[in-house]
Order: structure tokens, then sequence, then C-alpha cells
């Protein structure tokens, strides 16, 4: 079965947002009710006190604010995921899912794949995409913005076996 990484996209992108939002709040809510009220609240739970619970009370909030601010921009998210669409094959009984739409020099694609077909035998899988650093079979004339690729699937499950 192809299946798209765009479920993955959105939920990385929900939860980085919910998290984010929740952050910034915790850490403005704290700023406004001030550091002498959440330090009592600190000093309340009894696990830690004096100059220790002082400092985090006054520290706390800015550091919520700013994780909640580079959550929701994005920054210091991995770059690995390269928030393009990509067509996987899972291998059922082997319990193991491979990436179809991979250039061979083992980087993530620079554009978006999608869903094209599985041959009959499930020798090959048909791509359609926009990357520009995929290698294989081209089906596409040269002039269109999204080429098709023909991948043998033998080749990408030894390739990424353990």
């Amino acid at each position: 079965m192809i299946e798209q990484s765009l479920t993955g996209l959105a939920g990385l992108l929900i939860g980085r947002l919910l998290v984010g939002g929740l952050l910034l709040l915790a850490g403005l809510l704290k700023y406004r009710a001030g550091v002498q009220w959440f330090w009592q609240h600190i000093l309340d739970y009894k696990l830690i006190k004096g100059r220790p619970a002082h400092l985090l009370a006054r520290g706390l909030p800015g550091i919520e604010n700013l994780c909640g601010v580079l959550l929701l921009l994005g920054l210091f998210t991995p770059l690995k995921f390269n928030r393009c669409p990509q067509v996987y094959l899972r291998d059922r009984p082997q319990g193991r899912t491979y990436l179809l739409s991979q250039p061979a020099n083992g980087q993530l694609p620079d554009d978006g794949s999608f869903a094209g077909d599985i041959s009959g035998n499930a020798a090959y899988a048909a791509i359609i995409t926009g990357a520009t650093n995929l290698t294989g079979t081209t089906l596409s004339e040269p002039f269109y913005n999204r080429k098709g690729f023909i991948v043998e699937i033998k080749q990408i499950t030894l390739q990424f076996s353990p």
C-alpha cells in the first residue's frame, strides 16, 4: 500500500502550534500575575525554597515565552522533515515502511511526490513528483513541472533493509 506523509505534516504542525501556544500563554499569564505570586506558588509545593525558587519564578516565564514563540514560528524544529508529501511503501508482513521517493544520494527529496500505482506483480511502483533530485526512469516530457518515475521496489527494500 502506498501512503503519503500529509498526516505526518498536519500532526507536526498542529502539535507544534498547540504546544507553542500553551507555552506562550503560560508564560504571559505568569508575567501578568507577577514574580511574587508565582514565587509563592512554587514555595507552596515545598519542592524547592529560598533563592532557587526565586530564580525559577523569575526565569521560567521568559523561557516558556521563548520556547512558545520558537515553536509557533517553527524555528529549531527538525529540519529532517522536509514538509513535502512523499510516497511510502508499507511492507505489512515484515512490519517495515520504505520511502519510495528517495533520491539515490540518501537525502530527502526537494519537492513533493504523490502516489501513482504498483505493478500487478508488485515489482515496480509509479510515482509522480516535482522533485528534481530523484533518479530513475522518467516517464514525462521535459517541459512539465511534475515528472513520473518508475521505481523498482526490490531495489528500494534491499537498499534500506536492516
